[in-house]
């Protein structure tokens, strides 16, 4: 699964990335908006974290452009600290799956991930069926 990870605090960028990959998910790390947008340009991308609060591009901003950028709408995970970011999300209208609170609480994150990545592999192997690829096509065991 691709997981495209937006923050702006190195360390948590890097750490972040570090203990993604060890779980085998193909991290894509951006620290500002504007490589964020150049990445779902480039690359299918499976699931977003994103802070808010980035340099260059906004958060926000970048949440929004991605209906436009991306040909299919990856799941969120907003991460940020902000007293009431989740009511901010709310009042702009902002499109995401799951809300986290900083400091992260990495094994609430490792479970969310887990449930996307089921779903991910549910929905491709639906496809595939669909499209008559493969007949026996059932969603991996994680």
């Amino acid at each position: 699964m691709n997981i495209l990870i937006l923050e702006d605090e190195l360390l948590l960028l890097k750490t972040l990335s570090y203990k993604l990959a060890q779980r085998g998910y193909r991290v894509f790390p951006a620290d500002n908006g504007k490589k964020a947008v150049d990445t779902v340009v480039e690359h299918p991308i499976d699931v977003i974290i994103c802070d808010l609060m980035l340099p260059v591009i906004p958060g926000i901003t970048f949440l929004y452009r991605r209906h436009k950028l991306m040909q299919t709408q990856a799941p969120v995970i907003v991460i940020s600290a902000l007293r009431n970011a989740e009511e901010i999300l709310r009042e702009l209208s902002v499109d995401y799956t799951y809300f986290l609170k900083k400091p992260l609480n990495l094994e609430k994150l490792y479970v969310l991930l887990g449930q996307l990545k089921k779903i991910n592999d549910h929905s491709q192997a639906r496809a595939l069926t669909r499209s008559g690829q493969a007949k026996d096509a059932k969603p991996k065991s994680s």
